[in-house]
């Protein structure tokens, strides 16, 4: 799989979970109001979410501060959101 997107340096991810969210997309050339989507590792997940969201297209909403989990459906022709979560739910308690 090829990567479409850079992290940030590893000393300014800590345990609140906003702040590295706005990092990523700063770091991928977005502003703090920024959206990004794509695929991403497991272990970059980990990093910057504080969990595994799953293996299909991930989505940032900077604007909205949302970020969600799509998965192909209909023989790939489309895209349903099976995860959503606003940052701040994501920093309480990211399991719910």
């Amino acid at each position: 799989m090829q990567l479409t997107y850079k992290m940030p340096a590893t000393e300014l991810l800590g345990v609140d979970r906003a702040s590295n969210i706005t990092f990523f997309l700063l770091e991928n050339g977005q502003n703090v109001w920024g959206k990004w989507r794509g695929n991403m590792r497991a272990s970059d997940q980990r990093a910057i979410f504080g969990l595994v969201i799953g293996r299909g297209q991930i989505w940032v909403d900077g604007e909205e501060e949302q970020v969600g989990h799509n998965v192909s459906i209909c023989f790939g022709t489309m895209r349903e959101t099976v995860w959503q979560r606003s940052y701040a739910r994501l920093t309480r308690d990211p399991s719910l």
